[in-house]
């Protein structure tokens, strides 16, 4: 187990059939997100499901990721929630500077998932929030997030 609630199979599910085999280096990094993002998500938005971990290079190339992606890292991850995904973005926002939260986004066209990521080591968290929408060529536009 990664922590109490998230596993390391979670972690490296990808639908590419990609290998998602999670470096020993980036292992804590991973923990941390768990330990001090998802789990304290877990206590204000109930049980959830990861989407997307971890990403070796490949599957992140694969499911269209920006290359320096925190998924990547091991630093990120895409949460499904039980119930109104929005919502659950507005309750994670409540909590947005009490956490160590880098980055979260909601993307607006029907996703099932909310982005959220923690800093890099060392670095101190940007809490910054963002919602995301196609444009008319498909490409996503993120809009900083003001409750």
């Amino acid at each position: 187990m990664v922590s109490e609630h998230f596993s390391w199979d979670e972690a490296v599910t990808t639908e590419t059939g990609l290998d998602n085999e999670i470096p020993e280096v980036i292992k804590p990094n991973a923990v941390r997100l768990a330990e001090t993002v998802l789990e304290p998500l877990r206590v204000f938005l109930g049980p959830m499901q990861v989407d997307s971990w971890y990403r070796s290079p490949g599957v992140n190339k694969a499911v269209g990721g920006v290359e320096n992606s925190y998924h990547r890292l091991g630093l990120a991850a895409d949460i499904v929630p039980n119930g109104d995904v929005f919502k659950a973005f507005q309750t994670a926002l409540i909590h947005l500077h009490d956490l160590p939260i880098d980055k979260i986004i909601y993307e607006k066209h029907d996703s099932p998932w909310i982005h959220v990521q923690a800093a890099k080591d060392g670095e101190s968290p940007k809490h910054l929030a963002f919602t995301a929408e196609p444009n008319s060529d498909g490409h996503m536009v993120y809009s900083r997030y003001e409750a």
